[in-house]
């Protein structure tokens, strides 16, 4: 803003630029108006014209000035360097109206030599295909609007790409695989987008010179990001949801990156790069569902002929100077080779050995058989060490599944696994309902005594830890049960449990469990339950209490409780050890008086 004092170019003169690395402060320039005949020195297509002036003080000239056309994409950098004593007067003539200048082309800019004196206005005339799109500067505001949504779509891409990468090398931790092509084929997916991150934030002068490549290359690096996001969310097993589900994001993002990138450019071949992409999409998910190794050859080949005839095309395109094939078209088949080759590379990962350990990683599950019941008089069979087990398997295939078989098998085994728990559970209650009524339920309250209630406990504790619900246990104690057996008899007291048991049942649900845990206390299991649950169901049963009297030979007596609750947690291990830290709670709060609720 000190530098600059007014901006008016071809084309569209509203624009601002920024204008960076001014070495001198006391330099002071300015953009002027061009002339209505600034087109009549060359009329050539592809020929860019700048008008700069300068203005610098005789004793403190500035040494360059940098422009950038396209931030963050490509730089265009115009030097100016004052030699004092050197100056020719006749290329600075000011009768002819103008200065020609001799520009000498460079890989990054023009080096433009200037002298000090009276001279304020200097074109410089920029000619040839090696300019086009990194000259967008001075082209209409389509062209610039289009620059820059280029120049955002490359960023995501690189920076997705590097994500990409990091979580396929991740993967690769994760899981066994054979050979050195994945991590190859990553490795350099992750150093290209890394180095190219790095030039655009360091801006190091060796990756600028090279900006363009890394341009072209950003849709590579998407599209092999996603074939590799394909692969690994193809590997993990059904069971890791989560993981699947973010990979698959990831990739269709990283799809939808490489598109974008494609669309932005020219339109005479976005077309034919989507198509490209489309049947090379196509060629890695028929290759990674079939995991047929006769493809892998055929694959191979692709992979290795695609990049070089794309490369070809592009080397004759920049050496014959094609009017109608510039370097961005030339660019955009080298990318669309690349990534083609990726894509190839990756397909044939998918049907080579390297997934091979992941089908054997699954283990083959015996289904479970409930134990034979003896008809009654009967004696019992040997014992189970004795007797031959019975573990049948689902057959191995003879030839190793696709991907969705794999996963369809694993459904299957698992919903086997679920009706053998279920016939167990049923062969369970049907053992415990055959035998003695005693053996089982209270015989006063006629709920569960405590053997069975534990062992209730541990199956809904592991089917909670299994699928990682909630479990809360809950204890019920009379209030003051000792005083009232001693005052008032063992009669009165049965009586108080009685009454409990009956509140307890009405405010609990069919899913809860209550059983007997000794003589002056209940325990509840409650299933699908937090701490925050438990408290409400511990007011509703203290609110059922005090509606409530019992008749005794001295009175009405008004009942009360003490309520303990503890909620099951991750370093919680079998149903006993949540009972007795619920027993803990419940002697803390032992010495208070009335209905109360206690927490843990």
């Amino acid at each position: 803003a000190k530098v600059l004092r007014g901006l008016d170019y071809l084309y569209d003169p509203s624009r601002q630029l920024s204008v960076r690395d001014l070495t001198r402060p006391a330099a002071q320039s300015a953009f002027r108006p061009f002339p209505d005949d600034a087109f009549a020195h060359d009329r050539r297509p592809g020929a860019h014209w700048l008008k700069l002036a300068v203005a610098a003080s005789e004793d403190r000239p500035f040494d360059y000035l940098l422009l950038f056309s396209q931030p963050g994409i490509a730089a265009y950098s115009l030097f100016m360097e004052t030699i004092p004593g050197e100056f020719d007067e006749r290329r600075f003539s000011r009768a002819e109206g103008r200065d020609d200048v001799d520009v000498r082309r460079g890989a990054i800019g023009h080096r433009v030599t200037l002298g000090i004196g009276e001279t304020r206005n200097l074109y410089v005339r920029l000619i040839g295909n090696d300019l086009a799109g990194t000259l967008m500067l001075w082209q209409p505001r389509a062209w610039q609007a289009r620059a820059q949504q280029e120049a955002a779509v490359a960023w995501v891409t690189v920076a997705m790409a590097v994500a990409a990468g990091l979580l396929s090398l991740l993967g690769l931790g994760l899981r066994r695989v054979r050979g050195t092509l994945w991590a190859a084929l990553y490795g350099f997916g992750v150093a290209a987008a890394i180095a190219a991150l790095a030039g655009f934030v360091f801006e190091t002068p060796w990756l600028w010179r090279y900006g363009d490549v890394v341009r072209w290359l950003a849709p590579a690096l998407a599209m092999a990001a996603f074939a590799g996001l394909a692969a690994h969310m193809l590997a993990l097993p059904p069971a890791m949801r989560w993981p699947r589900a973010l990979l698959q994001i990831l990739a269709f993002a990283a799809l939808g990156a490489a598109v974008a990138g494609i669309a932005f450019g020219s339109a005479a071949i976005a077309a034919l790069q989507v198509l490209a992409v489309a049947l090379a999409g196509a060629v890695a998910v028929l290759a990674g569902l079939s995991l047929k190794r006769r493809l892998a050859p055929a694959l191979w080949l692709l992979g290795l002929t695609v990049p070089l005839l794309g490369a070809g095309i592009a080397v004759l395109a920049r050496m014959a100077g094609w009017p109608l094939v510039e370097d961005g078209l030339a660019a955009m088949l080298w990318s669309a080779a690349a990534f083609s080759a990726m894509v190839a590379a990756v397909a044939a990962v998918l049907a080579s050995e390297a997934f091979a350990p992941a089908q054997d990683r699954v283990a083959e599950v015996p289904a479970l058989e409930p134990p034979e019941r003896q008809p009654e008089g009967q004696a019992p069979a040997a014992s189970p060490a004795n007797a031959p087990r019975r573990e049948p398997v689902l057959p191995r295939p003879a030839q190793a599944p696709s991907p969705a078989g794999l996963i369809v098998e694993l459904e299957a085994r698992i919903g086997q696994l679920n009706r053998a728990i279920r016939e167990r559970e049923e062969e369970l209650g049907a053992l415990r309902g055959a035998a003695a009524p005693g053996q089982w339920t209270d015989p006063l309250t006629g709920v569960a005594q405590r053997a069975a209630l534990l062992d209730e406990g541990r199956a809904i504790l592991a089917q909670a830890q299994r699928y990682g619900r909630a479990v809360t246990v809950m204890l019920i104690e009379v209030d003051d049960y000792d005083l009232i057996a001693e005052q008032l008899g063992k009669a009165v007291c049965d009586k108080a449990m009685k009454l409990l048991a009956v509140s307890c049942l009405k405010n609990l649900r069919g899913a809860d469990r209550l059983g007997r845990y000794d003589d002056k206390r209940f325990a509840a299991i409650l299933p699908e339950t937090d701490a925050i649950g438990a408290a409400a169901l511990a007011k509703r049963l203290s609110q059922t209490l005090v509606e409530r009297t019992l008749p005794t030979p001295k009175g009405m007596l008004q009942l009360s409780a003490i309520i303990a609750y503890t909620e099951f947690g991750e370093k919680d291990g079998e149903i006993e050890a949540l009972f007795a830290r619920a027993e803990r709670v419940l002697a803390e709060d032992h010495a208070a008086s009335g209905t109360q609720a206690a927490a843990e």
